[in-house]
């Protein structure tokens, strides 16, 4: 409505200018001018690139797969102090696309365990390097993951 709103009133300012101007050409010489209608940014329609899930060859990081990436998330993860006092552990399986840039995008928790370790996830995934592309005949594509961060204390509760 609001749209539809602002376009009507657009449209009414540029008849109540194109008047003006023909009444006044009578009397005064008038300069022509250029009006750029820029669309909102809420407008502007951005291809999205399809995303694959199986690839020809799967995104690589570093110099190894997903494998290599779950080693990085383990090693980068801090055990949040609350659900150690709180004896909480398990799998969170997080989902995330790997651009044709070799960026990681659109993460999200798909199956969670605890607020406080769900957000552990998502803030080392987010924190990944680049990677290198999937690729589907030889052109880089979008590829989505799925890969579970498992947290787990040794006899019981950590000191």
């Amino acid at each position: 409505m609001s749209h539809m709103k602002t376009t009507l009133q657009l449209s009414l300012f540029l008849i109540v200018n194109a008047t003006s101007v023909i009444k006044s050409q009578d009397t005064i010489k008038t300069s022509a001018k250029t009006i750029e209608i820029i669309a909102p940014a809420s407008e502007i329609v951005v291809e999205e690139e399809p995303v694959f899930q199986f690839a020809d060859e799967n995104a690589m990081f570093e110099d190894g797969g997903l494998e290599k990436f779950r080693d990085w998330v383990q090693r980068n993860l801090v055990y949040p102090p609350i659900t150690v006092e709180n004896d909480i552990q398990g799998t969170v399986i997080v989902q995330f696309s790997i651009t044709s840039q070799g960026k990681l995008v659109e993460s999200k928790i798909l199956r969670g365990v605890d607020p406080s370790l769900d957000n552990e996830v998502l803030r080392v995934v987010n924190s990944s390097p680049d990677w290198k592309p999937a690729m589907v005949k030889g052109k880089p594509v979008k590829e989505q993951l799925v890969m579970p961060v498992m947290f787990g204390l040794v006899s019981g509760k950590r000191r």
